[in-house]
């Protein structure tokens, strides 16, 4: 961010910047009223043989048929047959099948593993993770009814066009992982890009490109605006809108509605509101690891990356700069994750994204289109098949190299390590270079800018 050098200038910036930390440490604070994720249980947890709740989310495809179900728990019962009514969410991990969110199911035999505090503040804590026998579906909600409704023929016209059988078509369009390659999963993961396979950012900008590309020119920028936000909502909706795609949701929103108010569009501002928003709205989903990396990369994307551009732009041209500098902007406090919660992280990672991230990007601008002519016409056009394949092709061989990188063995230094490091960029990119005679040591910083 550039500042006038003027007193007033930088009054004003520092008091913005003072605002900005206050809202979003006020939000952080309330975030154990607005959510109650250790469950409350009316019995002793070893004499519960079931609990019934509803699904906060799509259920997750993990490895050998099992599901992760994340639950808001409305009630439970115990061995001699009692039903109370109880509170809070938990996480369930066992074999199952694909539900959507809003589905009533009922959890047979759950594992309690761990004794729970009720009266703990939890702040970004994950839900607690509970084994079970299974997990059975006692009732749909009307959304999960009209988005099967909608999900079917959405299937039927991928089918057609999608002839690589590793299920990413499926992946990146609806959200649902469930025929993903698990082998094409582990790659990706592997070459520091797993990102790319939750929907989040890059997806709605996908979306977006599309949309403005064919209402633009005869609507009008303002008009395409509103028909990007309306897709991108009921794609959002579609997809599951989990906590990265809900996040995405509402900074385009916020982006979106600056623009067409003529309002001067902030993006610092525009993030701490939408991280306030997000909380509000999914506070349980506050502690998953998905929600801290998608803000933490956004947080990286906004405040990092001027920084970044100006170190790369010294010795590649502006394209590839920006390229560099924002992969390494939403890297550098992702990490920091990746270091604390996986033990590892990748540095291939920071050319694997730029490449993979736009053959992905690639990807969707051919299948999308491709869903929507088949929606629409019922006609599969080869070329998009072939595009698809090729695309496809090229993604798995990309992943599959980069995926040879080992990675780097992390333990709690280096976590500190990162944590300084993104520290010292954070004084670099948000605090103005002031020169101040007083104190000559000011003068090294200037290097950086």
């Amino acid at each position: 961010m550039l500042l006038e050098k003027s007193d007033e200038a930088i009054r004003r910036y520092y008091a913005d910047l003072l605002i900005m930390v206050l809202v979003a440490l006020l939000f952080t604070m309330l975030l154990p009223l607005l959510r109650n994720p250790l469950p409350q249980l009316p019995f002793p947890a070893e004499s519960i043989v079931s609990i019934q709740g509803t699904l906060l989310s799509d259920s997750t495809p993990l490895r050998n048929g099992r599901f992760l179900y994340t639950i808001r728990v409305d009630s439970a019962t115990s061995n001699t047959n009692i039903t109370a009514s109880a509170k809070g969410a938990v996480k369930i991990i066992t074999r199952g099948e694909y539900l959507y969110r809003g589905s009533v199911v009922e959890v047979i035999n759950p594992r309690f593993e761990e004794e729970y505090d009720h009266l703990k503040k939890l702040y970004f804590k994950s839900l607690p993770l509970i084994n079970c026998r299974r997990v059975v579906l006692l009732k749909e909600s009307e959304q999960t009814y009209y988005r099967k409704k909608i999900a079917k023929p959405v299937f039927e016209a991928i089918a057609k066009i999608d002839s690589s059988d590793d299920g990413l078509v499926t992946a990146l369009l609806t959200g649902n992982r469930i025929d993903l390659h698990p082998l094409l999963a582990e790659k990706i993961r592997k070459s520091g890009c797993a990102h790319v396979l939750a929907l989040s950012g890059m997806h709605l900008g996908v979306v977006t490109m599309f949309v403005l590309f064919l209402f633009q020119k005869f609507a009008g920028r303002k008009k395409a605006l509103v028909a990007a936000l309306l897709f991108n909502f009921f794609f959002a909706l579609f997809a599951g809108m989990s906590s990265p795609l809900l996040r995405s949701f509402v900074f385009f929103s916020l982006t979106t509605c600056a623009k067409m108010t003529g309002r001067l569009v902030d993006l610092p501002k525009l993030f701490v509101l939408s991280y306030a928003i997000t909380i509000l709205i999914s506070p349980d989903e506050a502690g998953d690891l998905s929600f801290k990396y998608s803000f933490l990369a956004m947080a990286g994307i906004i405040f990092y990356t001027p920084y970044f551009y100006r170190i790369f732009l010294r010795f590649f041209p502006p394209f590839f700069a920006g390229q560099f500098g924002f992969t390494m902007a939403a890297q550098l406090p992702s990490w920091i994750l990746s270091a604390a919660f996986f033990g590892e992280i990748y540095f291939s990672g920071i050319i694997a994204s730029i490449i993979i991230s736009f053959l992905i990007t690639v990807f969707m601008l051919i299948a999308f289109p491709g869903v929507i002519l088949v929606l629409f016409t019922d006609i599969a056009v080869l070329p998009v098949s072939f595009l698809i394949r090729a695309v496809s092709w090229l993604i798995h061989f990309f992943a599959d190299f980069f995926a040879q990188f080992p990675g780097y063995k992390t333990d709690s230094g280096t976590v500190l390590v990162l944590i300084i490091i993104n520290i010292f960029v954070i004084f670099l990119t948000m605090f103005p270079y002031v020169k101040n005679d007083r104190f000559k040591i000011l003068d090294f910083f200037k290097r950086f800018r």
